[in-house]
């Protein structure tokens, strides 16, 4: 063990201490003390600034938060929660190795490793028992964020499931054989131990990742692929290999290609030794996992569907060829769970839920569990970045202000122009030339030196060894990307020689525009960015170490052609300074790490190809403020609305968990914009797009949970919101336009009511979660915030309409009244048995209650407006045309107990409610794409 490593280990062993005497509660003053302390003890000597750095690694270690994971699940098909018991009767060894493989060599905190433990446990409780008797088999997703860790995580759910019992997992990756190489050098690294081809001069196995903590001869793992550029699935080696199914771990990592999947396929038929009834290739007792990382990329069947008139899938359906296979081998295997792990589920949710083929078995939909993974409170996602839009749609919150616009790189700063350096539209012939020459622009000349002088920082924050690297993403084209690359490397070159051999003019002109770089923009970064712990630098220390810095920095081409790799576990001790250069290979999946500087101008109107292009989030702990985006105004503007989509879809999730709802009855919807796309238009083919608008509309409460709790937490709801208007003072017992009418026993109008009172009340009320589309509280809530934003929605009248107390009477928020009744709708009180979960009625609203709210004049522009003057009074359209475009009613029921369908354990009332809308063509309508599950609800 090294002096630091030392140095370190003593002090973890100090801070966990002092952390337990201080109960939890660690001042950075103790982190300093103990760090000084663990220098003193083994006689090293320290700077002021090497204890600095290890407190900041320390405090970064022991403040950092991750949030609990969030899980839908079904047992529909049998599962049961079997971890929990299982728990104690395991011998977690992968897991334990891989758990310090963590903690000691990839130096992870350890609130993160606590994450990754809980969240694997959760996944792995959601998969099948291995040691229970088949056939069975679970679908599954898990949607974490771009770069935030998925492949941790699902290494740490295969090191799990092999201790549980699982014999053979399978790993699909993108398209491209670097990034099959870098999935499969990460799992050598976290579970298998070893790189294959990698030998001592004794002949023996080099041990990688894990196996530098323990070569127990107990946790050896087969694999067939290995990590060379040709390391992927070939029969020819597989045929020479010793497969014993159900003895050692065998684990396959292999990219998404037609012709390796059909391999695969045709090998897994040789291999099984049993039939299943229908005479096909079956292996069973040799439980499968398979992880579909990108599950979004390739997986999704886009073949059209024939549906019945009925509107059923056609059993016969052909689906395209990666997603018949990767269904292919899921059919083999008796027992088998798949997981899919994306960022960006936008094209998963819109799988058919009720695809199944007679051939291949059920379709890829995640009929089994969702579960979204947290992320640390040091990662840095889209939301941080880019910043959220509040509530009223309209505004937004600041992100971390990392972004520079960027114009000079087309012709104008319209996105659609075909001229320029790098305009949006040009083809594989396009030849860039800024200023008539073949030289890169000034935004990305200013963005080599950013990155030039970010590695200068981090190298003065003891960050040398650390990987840094630069991405350029502008054409998809390979030829154009070439051109790019020399541009790119003959500036870098010239950089290098006016630093090292430069006449005293230019090297001053140099350091001048570098100065001026650093005090106008880095300097003040790091002075903005607080929350984070990176320490300032005179322009003195950053200027020395830029010969060296620049001297390192590689230009490299990544697509398809070029030889050059990302080789960064090669490096790890020295660490690599990279600027990478390419299209399609840069924009999912692959990790640059220490990814510092970003120049994107390339645009996708898909949100799924556009925020995994976004290869610059992540974890950037000690550099953050140094981290740059270069992009046109508009790509930022973009990813803006994307974050705000993929913010409200997790929001979604978090939603149906707290209702307890199922991924297979619960339909999604994503926000929709009018010049993006949300996925490819053959990943769309089963969704609908929805434009959710209130106006001129009535929402209302025809479903209600018998829960007590639910029926108790809406009675308070319903209470609360009367105790507070109450006190308004503004408070009728007739119609508005009926001032004169006797007063109406049971029944209160209250007027100017504020709008965050309905909010309130809409936030706290429970609807049942078997019928949450007919209201969804959650909808009504962000439309009626967005139509403030606008001005609109803003007068509220409430009215409680009850009834004469006399009968059954109950008091709500101080004020008596009687309870209604309605009659249960036995068709919609489901399931139809003795004892139905819900009580359900045709209609909640007595139709003039509607009313109470107009003004007498209102009221008779709304009798002027009846379609049939034969009526004497007008109906619900007319009476929200006729109100004021800023008025609404919310209408309040206290409902008696049927005598079958009374609460659980709750004497309360059960509440019910409805808001009446005006009509209003300024209203704001919000746009979805939703999916069949959703449209299926909305058509009940």
């Amino acid at each position: 063990m090294n002096n630091s490593a030392n140095i370190k280990m003593i002090a973890t062993g100090l801070i966990e201490t002092a952390k337990d005497a201080a109960k939890g509660q660690l001042t950075t003053e103790i982190i300093r003390e103990k760090v000084t302390q663990a220098f003193s003890l083994t006689g090293s000597e320290a700077g002021a600034f090497d204890i600095e750095l290890l407190v900041a690694e320390f405090e970064r270690d022991y403040h950092t938060y991750v949030g609990p994971a969030l899980t839908l699940s079904t047992d529909e098909d049998g599962w049961q929660s079997w971890l929990g018991k299982a728990k104690t009767e395991i011998e977690w060894n992968f897991w334990n190795r891989y758990r310090t493989h963590l903690l000691r060599n990839e130096n992870y905190p350890k609130p993160v490793v606590d994450s990754v433990d809980e969240i694997t446990d959760e996944t792995l409780n959601n998969l099948r028992d291995p040691r229970e008797e088949g056939p069975w088999d679970r679908r599954g997703m898990v949607v974490g964020h771009v770069q935030s860790g998925k492949t941790t995580n699902y290494a740490g759910l295969i090191c799990k499931a092999v201790d549980a019992g699982y014999k053979v997992v399978i790993v699909l990756t993108g398209f491209h054989n670097n990034l099959r190489t870098q999935t499969q050098i990460r799992l050598e690294e976290a579970f298998v131990g070893y790189d294959k081809f990698a030998h001592s001069e004794s002949g023996k196995r080099v041990p990688v990742g894990v196996g530098e903590i323990s070569s127990d001869p107990r946790l050896r793992v087969d694999t067939i692929t290995d990590r060379s550029e040709r390391g992927d699935f070939r029969r020819a080696v597989a045929d020479n290999f010793g497969f014993n199914p159900g003895g050692r771990p065998l684990i396959f990592v292999i990219k998404k290609n037609a012709s390796v999947l059909r391999n695969l396929v045709q090998y897994l038929e040789y291999v099984s030794a049993d039939k299943d009834e229908n005479g096909n290739p079956h292996i069973s007792k040799i439980p499968l996992l398979l992880i579909d990382d990108e599950a979004d990329q390739g997986s999704v069947d886009t073949a059209k569907m024939e549906m019945d008139p009925e509107g059923d899938p056609d059993p016969d359906h052909e689906p395209t060829t990666i997603n018949r296979l990767i269904r292919q081998i899921l059919f083999i295997f008796s027992e088998s769970a798949y997981v899919g792990y994306t960022a960006t589920p936008f094209a998963n949710i819109f799988i058919h839920n009720e695809a199944e083929s007679i051939k291949y078995g059920q379709d890829l939909f995640p009929r089994s569990f969702i579960t979204t993974i947290p992320t640390p409170s040091n990662y840095i996602g889209p939301a941080k970045v880019f910043g959220l839009v509040d509530d009223d749609g309209e505004s937004r919150q600041p992100g971390l202000m990392i972004t520079r616009n960027i114009e000079d790189f087309a012709a104008s700063d319209s996105i659609d122009e075909k001229a320029g350096w790098m305009p949006p539209k040009h083809d594989k012939n396009h030849k860039p030339l800024y200023r008539g020459k073949p030289q890169p622009p000034e935004s990305l000349r200013e963005a080599v030196l950013g990155f030039i002088l970010g590695c200068a920082a981090r190298a003065l924050r003891g960050q040398e060894s650390r990987h840094s690297s630069m991405l350029v993403h502008v054409t998809r084209f390979i030829d154009v990307q070439e051109l790019v690359y020399k541009q790119v490397r003959e500036l870098m070159l010239d950089i290098k020689d006016i630093l090292n051999y430069g006449e005293e003019g230019s090297r001053d002109e140099l350091h001048a525009e570098l100065e001026k770089l650093w005090n106008e923009d880095f300097a003040p970064s790091t002075a903005r960015i607080a929350d984070v712990l990176c320490p300032s630098h005179d322009w003195s220390d950053v200027s020395a170490k830029l010969l060296p810095v620049a001297q390192s920095i590689e230009v490299k081409r990544i697509n398809g052609s070029a030889g050059d790799v990302l080789d960064y576990s090669r490096n790890k001790k020295l660490g690599m300074n990279v600027i990478a250069i390419g299209g399609d290979k840069l924009s999912r999946g692959l990790t640059l790490e220490g990814l510092m500087v970003s120049y994107f101008t390339r645009p996708s109107r898909m949100y799924d190809t556009l925020m995994q292009m976004g290869r610059w989030f992540g974890y950037r702990d000690g550099f953050i403020d140094l981290c740059r985006l270069y992009a046109p105004q508009g790509l930022i503007k973009w990813f803006q609305h994307i974050t705000d989509a993929s913010e409200e879809l997790r929001k979604e999730f978090e939603f149906m968990t707290e209702i307890g709802e199922t991924p297979a009855n619960y339909g999604q919807k994503v926000k929709s914009h009018p010049a993006l796309m949300v996925t490819s238009q053959v990943k769309l083919r089963h969704s609908v797009e929805l434009s959710l608008s209130y106006e001129g509309a009535i929402s209302e409460t025809i479903s209600f949970s018998r829960e007590g709790a639910d029926v108790d937490s809406n009675f308070k709801a319903c209470s609360a919101l009367i105790e507070k208007i109450n006190g308004y003072g503004k408070i009728a017992r007739t119609p508005l336009h009926r001032p004169e009418q006797a007063e109406v026993s049971g029944k209160y109008l209250w007027s100017g009511v504020d709008p965050e009172d309905i909010l309130n009340f809409l936030k706290s009320y429970t609807a049942p979660s078997t019928h949450v589309r007919k209201v969804n509280t959650a909808l009504l809530a962000q439309y009626i915030e967005r139509q403030l934003g606008g001005g609109d929605l803003t007068n509220w009248s409430v009215i409680l309409a009850g009834k004469n107390p006399e009968a059954v009477s109950c008091t709500i928020g101080g004020v008596s009244t009687g309870l209604i009744t309605r009659a249960v709708h036995p068709a919609l009180s489901e399931p139809p048995n003795e004892a139905p979960k819900v009580y359900s009625i045709r209609r909640l609203v007595s139709p003039q209650d509607e009313s109470w709210d107009l003004s007498e004049r209102q009221y008779q522009r709304a009798l002027g407006w009846r379609k049939d003057k034969s009526r004497a009074l007008p109906s619900g359209p007319e009476i929200r045309a006729a109100r004021a475009k800023d008025n609404a009613l919310l209408m309040l029921y206290p409902l008696s107990h049927m005598e079958y369908v009374s609460p659980h354990g709750s004497a309360e009332p059960f509440i019910g409610f409805a808001i009446s809308f005006p009509g209003n063509r300024n209203a704001k309508p919000i746009k979805y794409r939703i999916n069949n599950v959703y449209k299926g609800q909305m058509d009940e």
